[in-house]
């Protein structure tokens, strides 16, 4: 939403001045009959509007996320039931970015005018969620490779959750 002060050549700007849309279908498949090793993916397109008062238009991003990983449980016993009393998963991630249509008008300068940007990644990503306690950690690390007309660096992501 353009939301925020945004005006074209503003040094103080907070927003965009422009609307992005976010399409998303993504499906977690699990490959054994225990639910220890799974496979995900998600696939995310973007598509903008023109800047507001202006010619100026990102062009429209598709990022495909994936990850195979094993989880192992901790079982415990709760009023004689077995529970999961700890879950620490392990995996391999990985996404790609990629603009599929160019940049419009004032966003592009002459040196990358007419080419579309990509990035992508491939990392490890562990988490451990505690159903008793109702705590989650996770840390993803994933160096990128391959980028063309943007920088190129590492995605770090550190998480602390508590399930309520």
């Amino acid at each position: 939403m353009p939301t925020g002060k945004w005006e074209l050549g503003g040094n103080d700007n907070s927003g965009l001045g422009m609307w992005s849309h976010l399409f998303q279908a993504g499906t977690t498949i699990h490959l054994d009959d225990e639910h220890k090793w799974t496979f995900s993916t998600l696939g995310s397109y973007e598509i903008h509007t023109h800047k507001k008062d202006t010619d100026i238009k990102a062009g429209d991003i598709l990022t495909v996320e994936s990850g195979i990983g094993r989880a192992f449980y901790k079982i415990a016993m709760l009023g004689g039931k077995p529970i999961p009393a700890r879950i620490i998963n392990f995996g391999v991630v990985s996404y790609g970015q990629f603009k599929m249509t160019s940049d419009e008008a004032g966003i592009v300068t002459p040196l990358v005018a007419g080419k579309k940007d990509r990035v992508m990644a491939v990392g490890l990503e562990a988490n451990a969620i505690y159903p008793l306690s109702k705590w989650v950690f996770g840390l993803r690390v994933e160096p990128e490779f391959g980028a063309r007309t943007r920088p190129q660096g590492w995605t770090s992501q550190l998480t602390l959750g508590y399930i309520l």
